[in-house]
């Protein structure tokens, strides 16, 4: 006797994850702004003073006064970086954090699927694993 696959069988099976990745050497410069309100152009010269130091960011999480980029430290001297982050520090405190990673969750039509960040979020807990920052994005269709 055989199985019964249903439509909504399929439709669960497309919404979970079908690979994950994991990029290491990330640090991730918090800017929490020097203002009460964001003033008109704050993100744009942090992307101006990251992009004059030949700077590129991986992931950006962002509120109403802080920024938070992710960036890769391959291939980059300190010097740079230290230089940005000096001028990153005239527009608002700057935190960073170094020596993390990056995981993403990769698979169609997860953004309708109830739970799946939920379970990783519970394997990342019981596991010790902190979480710095949470991005969630759209690719185009690879399936």
């Amino acid at each position: 006797m055989g199985s019964l696959t249903t439509v909504a069988d399929e439709k669960i099976k497309s919404k979970r994850p079908i690979a994950a990745t994991l990029k290491e050497g990330i640090i991730v410069l918090n800017v929490i702004s020097n203002r009460k309100s964001v003033s008109h152009g704050f993100f744009e010269k942090m992307f101006s003073i990251l992009d004059a130091h030949g700077i590129v960011v991986d992931l950006i999480s962002t509120s109403q006064v802080q920024i938070s980029m992710a960036i890769t430290n391959n291939d980059m001297t300190a010097n740079p970086l230290e230089r940005a982050i000096s001028e990153l520090s005239l527009y608002g405190d700057v935190d960073v954090s170094r020596n993390l990673a990056i995981l993403s969750l990769v698979g169609k039509d997860m953004k309708r699927s109830v739970g799946v960040a939920s379970k990783m979020f519970n394997i990342l807990a019981q596991n010790s694993v902190n979480i710095h920052m949470i991005s969630q994005g759209t690719i185009c269709p690879l399936f």
